[in-house]
């Protein structure tokens, strides 16, 4: 399965290599905030990303996406430790912090339906790409000595093919185009281990950014 959709995926990569040159040399960072709506902690990223276009169309694109998510909200939660020892209540609660960190890098494919305006557009995209996605629990100090948590919470860690799309407004603002995007994105393999705490996180995000035409700055720094 996992060579399968390796293959699939060199093959794409192979595509993007055979037009790259015909591309206009754009890039597209981006800042945003996503949350995770596939676990009952309050998970929550800040994004900050780049988006390169490698196919250059009227109204098609394709382009390398890499994006980095940093943790914002802390979500919290609480096991029960027991102890053997008669002299100690038989349990004790302890408290744990959990951080989500995720890296991705793909490719995205984005058409431009419709158009408005001076300078208007929207485009609707979709996406494919590789994610690492850890999400950290780190319990407080307690009496290990005595205490032991049966089923703690353990931290989950995933590489592996995402899927998604979503939408984009588009507006050209000064020599470039300032974008704005709703999009969502899930996981397409199951984690190789378990874990009876965490499912694989589905972020929900928000971005805006400001694509750069650095073709154009060029010409016009030549005249």
């Amino acid at each position: 399965m996992y060579k399968q959709l390796f293959l699939a995926y060199l093959c794409l990569i192979s595509v993007l290599n055979s037009h790259v040159l015909c591309a206009q040399v754009a890039i597209e960072p981006y800042i945003g905030y996503s949350i995770d709506l596939n676990n009952k902690d309050k998970l929550s990223l800040f994004n900050a990303g780049l988006q390169v276009p490698v196919i250059n169309k009227p109204f098609y694109q394709m382009l390398v996406m890499a994006e980095g998510g940093f943790p914002l909200d802390s979500g919290t939660g609480e096991s029960t430790a027991y102890t053997p020892n008669p002299l100690l209540p038989l349990t004790a609660k302890v408290e744990s912090r959990t951080k989500l960190n995720a890296r991705t890098f793909g490719l995205l494919h984005r058409w431009k339906p419709v158009e408005w305006g001076s300078g208007n557009s929207l485009s609707v995209f979709i996406k494919l790409a590789f994610t690492n996605q850890h999400i950290k629990v780190v319990y407080k100090e307690f009496n290990e000595v005595n205490y032991t948590i049966f089923n703690p919470r353990s931290t989950l860690n995933y590489s592996g093919l995402i899927g998604g799309g979503g939408i984009q407004f588009n507006r050209v603002l000064g020599a470039g185009t300032f974008f704005a995007q709703l999009n969502a994105a899930y996981p397409l393999l199951e984690p190789r281990e378990k874990n009876y705490h965490f499912k694989l996180i589905v972020p929900l995000s928000i971005n805006t950014g400001y694509a750069i035409n650095l073709t154009k700055k060029k010409t016009n720094e030549k005249q």
